[in-house]
């Protein structure tokens, strides 16, 4: 983590000079992590968008005033502009809260408020019974987030979830963060806690962990090309707002042809590249009202199904922000974070009372 008085998100054009050594650093592992890589890529050029092409379709767009730079060099200069220091409260709240969480190789971490309880009580079923008996003899630790849990929730949770349960300190943070639907806790709490393990695993209520889990192959994945996780099918252009585009320097066109990332499940490797060139402009964007939380309410609404406009017909919140950092990195080598879908289910209001039970 780092600290500093808040100041305004620069422009992509206004790197500094002493940021040179550190893009440069960065840069000799992005090139090495995308050289190494032998698997699938994107032909995310390829498909043409046409006037009868449903929103939601990943497509090129002929039309785009912009494209990416084809110099890895100059996609990864224009990411790291876009950092901004943090106000030192913020991460002192946030280090504090999670002050009783200690070093481990693994650290795996969901949260729930009160209505996705019975939802978390189901992941922890299938974490206990099918994830976590892989991890015999590992250094790892299991947390939970009380994202607004009842007391009795919060009791039953801290009885029976075998884990350290944290209090999200959103009274000492912005206002809008207390907004669930925005997601922006999220990057707050990854951030909180990459820094106390090697590999961090979060997991939304919904994951249910199948018995044919890879772990050791997801973990080795995560350790080689950097980030892991789930895919969808939608364009991240559709179902996102054009202010996020822009806070990255770019026009939402340009990410059409990108598939959404899912955040629902992440794995996290801990090395200088994912907290210097991941993380901080995932922050950065976490906290700027014109990225992640966006002031305009009618862009909040629930996303599916194929939409019309092509752009910015809903919002994605913390999922479309790194999905725009990834996809302006890695470009057709994107698929260098993929984690396999057998891994894991999405099961969305699948309940359990399994506190109760026990």
């Amino acid at each position: 983590m780092w600290s500093a008085v808040g100041v305004a998100v620069p422009r992509p054009s206004s790197v500094n000079q002493t940021d040179m050594s550190d893009l440069e650093d960065l840069l000799q592992i992005l090139e090495t992590r995308m050289n190494n890589y032998t698997g699938v890529t994107l032909n995310w050029t390829r498909k043409v968008c046409a006037k009868n092409t449903k929103g939601a379709i990943p497509c090129n767009d002929p039309a785009c005033p912009a494209q990416f730079s084809p110099s890895t060099r100059e996609r990864l200069r224009q990411v790291l502009s876009t950092r901004a220091p943090i106000p030192a409260r913020y991460l002192q709240a946030l280090a504090s809260a999670a002050r009783n969480v200690t070093s481990h190789k693994y650290i795996f971490v969901t949260g729930a408020s009160s209505n996705h309880y019975h939802e978390m009580q189901a992941l922890l079923h299938t974490s206990f019974q099918s994830l976590f008996p892989r991890m015999k003899g590992e250094d790892y630790a299991f947390v939970v987030y009380n994202l607004g849990l009842t007391p009795m929730q919060r009791n039953l949770t801290e009885k029976h979830c075998r884990c350290t349960l944290i209090n999200f300190p959103f009274n000492e943070l912005p206002d809008y963060i207390s907004f669930l639907n925005c997601y922006v806790w999220k990057p707050l709490v990854v951030a909180s806690l990459l820094e106390k393990a090697e590999y961090l695993v979060w997991m939304d209520a919904s994951i249910r962990w199948r018995n044919n889990t890879a772990l050791a192959e997801m973990f080795s994945r995560a350790k080689t090309n950097g980030y892991q996780t789930r895919h969808n099918t939608g364009s991240i252009a559709t179902r996102s707002q054009a202010s996020m585009a822009r806070f990255f320097g770019d026009h939402l066109c340009q990410y059409a042809p990108f598939t959404e990332m899912e955040t629902g499940l992440g794995f996290y490797y801990n090395d200088r590249f994912m907290r210097d060139a991941i993380l901080k402009p995932w922050l950065s964007c976490a906290f700027s009202r014109d990225c992640m939380c966006v002031k305009d309410s009618a862009s909040l609404k629930k996303c599916g199904g194929s939409h019309k406009p092509r752009y910015g017909a809903c919002h994605r919140w913390e999922q479309s922000s790194i999905g725009m950092i990834f996809s302006k990195l890695l470009l057709d080598k994107r698929p260098m974070t993929y984690v396999p879908h057998q891994s894991v289910r999405v099961a969305r209001g699948q309940r359990m009372s399994w506190f109760e039970s026990s």
